[in-house]
């Protein structure tokens, strides 16, 4: 036993030794924009990207959808130098009411298990580049969104360093849900500003595009701040630009990273 325990006090001695031995940046996130960041979560280190969304869609005069996540919450752990994993968990709120009638459903949404891989490091004009595969899960969601299979996500995460202060930020993607047997891909594009300390900007299009279906496009917007090295607060809003599209949303986040 004490053997045991003495090879378990010398592990954890060298995870953190592991951990302060890195150079550690700011806190950087894959919020608020949709936008992934191809960066890499730094090894044995835990993230914690929460926020609440609120999203109303008045596309059909007779009838209004509100749309809520109170919370969605991005977990992400650094496996190792080009690689972290990821559980994404939403709990939602859906209301739809028209002068004839209204409904209203609520709770815990398919988790979604997901691993990134940076794949290159930017060289003049090529990207920072990574790969993310997200997975749908069956199982401890609420009966309202229960799904019977595992539906996959694959994007590819890029990035250029315009400046100092600019970057480009853009993904493509394909997502298959095999409940409807449907597949939707999908791009974004955000142009992120950072011109003081604390504070950083970014403006974004994206848009999704599903076989008889309409495109669904829109552009957000947003301001973060980081009030120390791994605590960040963050707000953002859009607009839907296509008939399919919510009217607006609003979108507000606190994010942390440890240890710190």
């Amino acid at each position: 036993m004490k053997k045991i325990l003495l090879f378990f006090a010398f592990s954890l001695f060298l995870s953190f030794s592991n951990i302060y031995s890195q150079q550690i940046e700011d806190i950087f996130l894959d919020r608020p924009d949709q936008t992934e960041s191809p960066d890499i979560l730094y090894k044995n280190f835990f993230q914690f990207e929460t926020g609440v969304n609120y999203e109303k869609n008045n596309s059909d005069p007779d009838i209004k959808f509100t749309n809520y996540s109170i919370p969605e919450m991005l977990i992400r752990y650094g496996l190792y130098k080009n690689a972290e994993l990821r559980l994404a968990v939403n709990y939602a709120r859906e209301e739809i009411s028209s002068d004839n009638f209204s409904d209203k459903n609520s709770g815990l949404k398919p988790l979604v298990l997901g691993i990134k891989f940076k794949l290159l490091d930017e060289k003049k004009f090529i990207p920072k580049t990574a790969i993310l595969l997200n997975l749908d899960v069956p199982g401890i969601e609420n009966e309202v969104y229960k799904i019977k299979h595992i539906s996959p996500e694959l994007k590819i995460l890029l990035r250029n360093e315009v400046t100092d202060k600019i970057d480009l930020g853009y993904n493509i993607g394909i997502s298959w849900d095999n409940e409807e047997k449907t597949n939707t891909k999908s791009y974004t594009v955000s142009l992120g500003v950072n011109p003081f300390n604390k504070f950083s900007f970014f403006i974004e299009s994206y848009g999704y595009f599903t076989k008889s279906v309409s495109p669904d496009f829109r552009i957000d917007y947003g301001i973060a701040y980081t009030f120390i090295k791994n605590l960040q607060a963050d707000i953002s809003s859009g607009l839907g630009l296509t008939k399919i599209s919510p009217d607006y949303f609003i979108d507000f986040g606190f994010s942390f990273r440890l240890p710190k």
